[in-house]
């Protein structure tokens, strides 16, 4: 479907993550990871910061590799939207936690 992964790897979108469980069957994923040239303190500092400011339009070495994954339950036309739309939020979420990480 599109819109339900950017930059994962296969690994990342096969790997079981929390949410599956409580998703049930039929439930869409939508995956989405970058890689970040920042320790995981860091990186997580920032995560942390997630509940205050959004930052979105409204491992490896030396580095963290984060995965999103987020799970729909709705019906197929709303799931579509909806997956276009978290792609575009979570690329800029992910994209300026890279870049916040990154200069610190």
């Amino acid at each position: 479907m599109i819109g339900a992964r950017w930059r994962a790897t296969d690994a990342e979108v096969a790997a079981p993550q929390a949410c599956d469980a409580l998703a049930g069957e039929g439930a869409v994923h939508a995956d989405r990871a970058i890689s970040i040239a920042a320790p995981v303190d860091v990186v997580y500092r920032w995560l942390c910061q997630l509940r205050a400011a959004p930052y979105s339009y409204d491992l490896e070495h030396g580095g963290t590799r984060l995965a999103v994954r987020a799970t729909f339950t709705l019906s197929r036309a709303v799931t579509r939207l909806l997956l276009i739309g978290d792609l575009v939020m979570m690329r800029k979420q992910l994209l300026t936690l890279k870049a916040l990480a990154e200069r610190t």
